[in-house]
């Protein structure tokens, strides 16, 4: 950080906007690598805050005039010297100093000194700045759901308060409008009888999980930026919990697949000792993050939906959950006492017919050689099936088989209709009855299977 001070002065940052938001050009600081953009008179705290020269001061300048925030990043910043430290900021766990500030898609990264530390004075240095950018469609944030005589709409922009009693949050999906209309309402229903009503009069908020995380139009690619998009979902959502806990709104959460991971990454930013005792939630084929999400539901005084987690019979998306953690899950609500406890046993029964027909050899007597084991041990659905002609077969097999090994193939499609992971609260009956209903037949629900899967053999 020790640049020449005349390079560290330079920015393209306008001076009146700069002092329109506080801010006073200073100087270029050899010593330290930092430009002193505000020097804390006039305010309560006053912190003194600082922007680093050299590469990042460059790029932090770029984004706010180029990337058309500059008004709004710099009345952000202007307000850090009172925010900087709070909950609106989340501190980094491994460095209780370091915490990040979003405005908008911006995120920003600094420090707080409270004393000369290594030649720096006082004051809040900004350390890092991200443009965390989202495809269209895939913007995360809360939406305002609405049913609209016979369908179900999605607002077209974000609001930064769930302002409805229900809320939910989707696993896969295509995009917020199928989440939004197509999976999540139905769910919603089933998960809190009694709540069509009300869902349909004042409609709910969906907190978007976007799927897999894109930046620029397409999908990223880096470990690095996946991460990056997915700290900053889960600090959106964050935010949102925290704002509805402080204001005494109860909300009743239905979430649903890789959701509960994004739920369990926004309740680790909150405050430690935060109780959330507004917040109600369901699970809806929740993998691998159901244990920990429930250990730290428990933690914070949440409390559980009557049915609590439900995973559609067929839905094997999720191996290692179904064969090996539903046995602890049932322990972990065994423990919290009440209805979860009533609800545990039934939880041990499911997971026992899970691990016989898993482990078993049940679906070669419909001639597939088919075992989940394969699965588990990384196989493609497709190809452990062996392809279309395999789906052909079962169609005219016996009619239990058929349907059980369609619906397991379809584990694999993106069909809302014929993959029963986008449906956990249905029974057998239910989402068999569905998929022959919605395909227009029974023979025609596995020929739909077979267009929808070609392109994957």
């Amino acid at each position: 950080m020790n640049a020449p001070a005349a390079e560290l002065t330079r920015t393209s940052l306008s001076q009146p906007s700069l002092v329109n938001h506080g801010f006073k050009r200073s100087y270029g600081n050899a010593a330290s690598g930092y430009l002193l953009m505000f020097d804390g008179v006039g305010n309560e705290s006053g912190r003194r805050i600082y922007v680093p020269g050299g590469e990042i001061g460059r790029r932090f300048a770029y984004l706010l005039t180029v990337g058309g925030k500059e008004e709004l990043v710099l009345s952000r910043l202007s307000r850090l010297r009172s925010c900087a430290g709070g909950f609106q900021s989340y501190s980094n766990k491994r460095n209780a100093f370091e915490h990040v500030d979003l405005v908008e898609n911006l995120r920003i990264s600094y420090v707080i000194r409270q004393d000369s530390v290594g030649g720096l004075s006082p004051g809040v240095y900004i350390t890092d700045v991200e443009l965390v950018e989202h495809a269209k469609g895939h913007q995360p944030g809360f939406y305002r759901v609405q049913y609209r005589r016979d369908h179900w709409e999605v607002a077209s922009s974000t609001s930064n308060h769930l302002l409805n009693k229900y809320a939910a949050i989707n696993g896969n999906c295509d995009d917020l409008e199928e989440a939004a209309t197509e999976i999540m309402p139905s769910i919603i229903e089933d998960a809190y009888s009694g709540s069509t009503d009300t869902l349909k009069s004042d409609g709910y908020t969906i907190a978007y999980n976007p799927p897999p995380l894109y930046r620029g139009g397409t999908e990223w690619t880096t470990p690095e930026q996946k991460q990056t998009s997915a700290n900053f979902t889960a600090t959106k959502l964050a935010q949102g919990i925290y704002k509805a806990q402080k204001i005494g709104r109860e909300i009743n959460w239905t979430i649903t697949g890789n959701g509960s991971e994004l739920m369990l990454a926004a309740l680790r930013q909150l405050p430690p000792n935060l109780q959330l005792d507004k917040h109600t939630v369901f699970l809806g084929a929740p993998g691998m993050a159901a244990n920990p999400l429930l250990l730290e539901m428990q933690r914070r005084g949440m409390s559980l939906a009557k049915d609590i987690t439900k995973t559609q019979t067929d839905d094997w998306t999720c191996v290692r959950s179904k064969m090996l953690e539903q046995f602890k899950t049932a322990g972990i609500l065994e423990q919290w006492g009440g209805t979860p406890a009533e609800v545990a046993e039934k939880i041990r029964v499911q997971a026992r017919i899970d691990g016989a027909w898993g482990f078993g050899l049940t679906a070669s007597a419909f001639g597939t050689g088919f075992k989940i084991g394969s699965i588990a041990m990384g196989a493609p659905i497709i190809s452990t099936f062996g392809g279309a002609a395999a789906v052909t077969l079962t169609a005219i097999g016996a009619l239990f088989g058929a349907s059980k090994i369609r619906n397991i193939i379809a584990n694999s499609s993106k069909s809302t209709v014929l993959n029963p992971h986008y449906h956990p609260t249905k029974s057998n009956v239910d989402f068999n009855t569905q998929v022959i209903k919605q395909s227009g037949g029974y023979k025609e629900s596995f020929m739909a299977l077979m267009r929808e899967m070609r392109p994957k053999w």
